[in-house]
């Protein structure tokens, strides 16, 4: 006696043994029984979700702003155009420079990294190509590019008129953010 036909036997609760082995004989015997369900095809693996809108264009800016082979005399007259823009800005009117500078755009200024949580950024300094909510691009005077994080770094911002100090954790919004922003005004000590 297999031990399907004995299986069979006790969930029948028969004692008959003709009649189990007649079903067993009919419905079971040779013919496999699967006990467990069997594994499920695999499905193949799915697509990574592709980038939204937004994220490609931000995507495509940083890749033409590493692509870009800007050469520091170019990012200098860059800063000669800058300062021309910040004197028209600031207009003589010395007492209202740090709202004027909140709101000024700050591509091709001259950047100092003053002090920072990474001491390796401490000293960097070159000319500001890209702002990013989180991140100046700039190019050093050996002609290389290199990405500034906002966070936890003091800014020195050179102009011929002026050296502003920049705390930038209190400044990270895009440059377009921040010409709707007001500013809540703190005395430095």
């Amino acid at each position: 006696m297999s031990f399907a036909e004995k299986l069979l036997r006790s969930r029948l609760n028969e004692d008959n043994e003709e009649k189990a082995s007649k079903v067993y004989s009919s419905k079971l015997e040779d013919s496999t029984v699967m006990l467990d369900n069997p594994l499920k095809a695999s499905k193949p693996a799915a697509k990574p979700a592709k980038p939204t809108k937004s994220k490609r264009r931000r995507q495509q800016l940083q890749y033409s702003v590493k692509k870009c082979a800007m050469s520091y005399e170019t990012a200098v007259k860059m800063n000669k155009l800058w300062n021309e823009y910040i004197k028209d800005i600031i207009a003589g009117d010395i007492n209202s420079i740090q709202s004027k500078m909140l709101k000024a755009d700050l591509c091709g200024c001259r950047l100092i990294v003053h002090s920072s949580n990474n001491a390796s950024l401490v000293g960097k300094e070159g000319i500001c190509i890209l702002e990013t909510e989180n991140s100046f691009a700039i190019i050093t005077p050996d002609s290389t590019h290199k990405s500034i994080p906002k966070n936890g770094c003091v800014f020195a911002i050179q102009s011929d008129m002026f050296t502003l100090h920049l705390h930038a954790n209190n400044f990270k919004f895009r440059n377009v953010d921040r010409l709707n922003k007001k500013f809540k005004h703190k005395l430095i000590v």
